[in-house]
């Protein structure tokens, strides 16, 4: 039995209204309606006091209660001590996904909002934590109200989008989900951290001869449209786009957006070296790169992706988005766009050997290409935000603004590292901080990768200096 339950008991017992238990008790009619609501428990005092109001009615009314006895109920019925951080964590991942903000669940919930707050930051364990998920589960449920929104609430619980259809169906699992453990991370947040950590970008810059690279000066004609088909053909497709827009003279902004499958693409040796050369002779030429991530798939295989990214983002020429409610279902998609060039197409997933992908030049084919790329990149939202050594006065001003709101940050322990520096606003973003020249700074505002940061647990360094004995 819960507090608020054998509370309720022993008011039901009684026969008494809550006015006359608070006088009894010498609480105030609201301290004991939010200890019968579960939105607070009582301290020690409190339930001393509490047991005796009990006692004291029982009397009264020509009965008997030990007032010691009570104590012990109402005792044994508070909360126990649970670790709720791994489920706020998860909250905030869900809160955040359907971009409902405290005030408005304060709201619904008929919590204190400023209270609500704190639960949601670790700083308080609501009474009855079950109730408390319970009802918050509800409410996103109420609020996941299309189909591309139950679908991201599969992706964020590993669930099949079909399961979620139904309400309550939605709510069970997303509760069950809440109260187990704790957010997958593996340990990506560690490597993507490291990689960030060693990455030296003049070093980069130097091994890969970045100064000294060149166009290729071969003859190159690229087919003014042909069909790929397959995952080979397409990673040829891809090379052959990059090589179209490093030889041309536009200068528009290059979109890329693929959700193919990382992994299969990197088991080819000479693949990720081409195309990552083809990557920075673009922004050698000063192209700029706006870059659709999708970043509801498995953590492992994101955070892949992130790595991989790790030098073009130095270069501050990279501007990254997600797609809230991505909603593909079973259809893995790839749409590359520039002043030159454009690939396009889709797959099956799982089966992206049987893809297809259009590969083109033709003017009335890039116009197309080009609308739908806009066409996304406003249903984008930013992944992060990056300020380059030129633009530390901005991210200064940031997170001054940030702190006159109010803002909760706190610096990580980065000590494991030696080059970066963490900031958390929990449950809203998280800055990592490449404290060396070239001097570079990222907001990373997507709530998997916040919380993903969030729930990290630095390795455990050695002090060289410890004798061994």
């Amino acid at each position: 039995m819960s507090f608020t339950e054998q509370l309720e008991e022993y008011i039901h017992q009684l026969g008494c209204t809550a006015k006359a238990l608070a006088e009894a008790s010498g609480v105030s009619e609201a301290q004991l309606s939010r200890w019968r609501s579960g939105a607070r428990v009582p301290d020690d005092d409190q339930l001393v006091r509490l047991a005796d109001g009990v006692a004291k009615l029982a009397a009264s009314g020509g009965g008997s209660m030990d007032a010691q006895d009570v104590l012990q109920a109402l005792a044994a019925a508070m909360p126990r001590n649970v670790d709720f951080a791994p489920i706020a964590d998860k909250l905030n991942a869900l809160l955040n996904m359907l971009d409902i903000r405290s005030s408005e669940l304060a709201r619904a919930l008929s919590f204190d909002a400023s209270y609500l707050s704190r639960i949601r930051l670790g700083q308080r364990v609501p009474a009855n934590a079950e109730a408390f998920v319970g009802s918050v589960c509800r409410y996103a449920v109420r609020k996941a109200d299309t189909p591309e929104k139950r679908t991201s609430i599969a992706v964020l619980i590993g669930a099949a989008p079909d399961a979620l259809r139904d309400d309550d169906a939605c709510q069970r699992a997303l509760s069950d989900w809440v109260s187990s453990g704790t957010l997958e991370t593996h340990d990506d947040a560690r490597r993507f951290l490291g990689a960030l950590d060693a990455f030296d970008l003049d070093e980069y810059i130097r091994v890969i001869h970045f100064d000294e690279m060149k166009a290729p000066t071969a003859p190159f004609q690229l087919p003014t449209s042909r069909y790929c088909y397959g995952l080979k053909e397409m990673m040829a497709g891809e090379l052959s786009f990059l090589r179209a827009t490093v030889l041309s003279r536009s200068t528009e902004p290059v979109f890329i957006y693929s959700d193919m499958p990382m992994e299969k693409m990197a088991k080819d040796p000479e693949f990720p070296k081409k195309w990552m050369f083809g990557m920075a002779m673009m922004l050698k030429r000063g192209l700029h790169l706006n870059m659709v991530h999708r970043v509801d798939r498995p953590f492992h295989e994101m955070m892949l992706g992130l790595e991989s990214y790790i030098p073009m983002y130095m270069t501050g020429q990279i501007s990254p988005y997600y797609l809230k409610n991505p909603g593909n279902g079973p259809f893995h998609h790839l749409l590359e766009v520039s002043g030159a060039a454009a690939l396009a197409g889709e797959a099956i997933a799982g089966h992206h050997g049987e893809g297809r992908y259009h590969l083109t030049k033709n003017k009335e084919d890039l116009r197309y290409y080009r609308a739908r790329a806009d066409a996304l990149l406003e249903k984008a939202s930013p992944l992060m935000d990056i300020y380059t050594e030129s633009e530390a006065e901005r991210f200064s001003a940031f997170l001054n603004a940030e702190e006159a709101k109010g803002m909760d940050i706190a610096f990580l322990d980065a000590t494991a590292f030696r080059n970066i520096s963490i900031r958390v606003c929990r449950g809203r973003w998280a800055s990592v901080s490449k404290v060396k020249a070239p001097r570079i700074d990222f907001v990373i505002r997507h709530p998997k990768l916040v919380a993903l940061i969030e729930n990290f647990s630095p390795p455990v360094v050695e002090d060289v200096h410890t004798s061994s004995g």
